[in-house]
């Protein structure tokens, strides 16, 4: 089975680069103040997803699947503003939910697998053979 490590960190990186963007986010004139509270919003339920996974929750498979998707679309929009670190924080924070969505959804699919070839009663085949 493969470790959920990898996908625990991503998240917590994710969660902490949210949770650290939303005094600035609130601080802009440019940028409304229900997106700073969604991201900070967002940040904290990474880290209960980042939990969740890190303790094999069936729900946390799709909780950060959630936040890493509404993220991105948060982010998508700033990834075409002017100015140097608007431009560099929207990369980063797309760089890491992409990361995060794809060592997610691969720890996902590997424990899926490894619990539906446990599903079988011992003794019978997969094949559908007779005892």
């Amino acid at each position: 089975m493969t470790s959920t490590k990898p996908a625990v960190v991503a998240l917590v990186a994710c969660a902490l680069s949210d949770l650290a963007a939303v005094p600035l986010l609130l601080g802009r004139t440019d940028v409304p103040a229900v997106v700073g509270i969604l991201v900070g919003v967002l940040g904290i339920l990474t880290v209960v997803a980042a939990v969740g996974v890190a303790r094999n929750a069936r729900w946390a498979g799709r909780l950060a699947v959630a936040t890493r998707l509404i993220d991105l679309s948060i982010a998508a929009p700033g990834l075409a503003v002017s100015g140097h670190a608007p431009a560099l924080a929207a990369w980063v924070t797309v760089a890491l939910s992409i990361a995060a969505l794809v060592l997610t959804l691969r720890r996902t699919s590997t424990t899926s697998l490894a619990l539906s070839g446990s599903a079988s009663p011992v003794g019978e085949s997969s094949a559908g053979g007779t005892r």
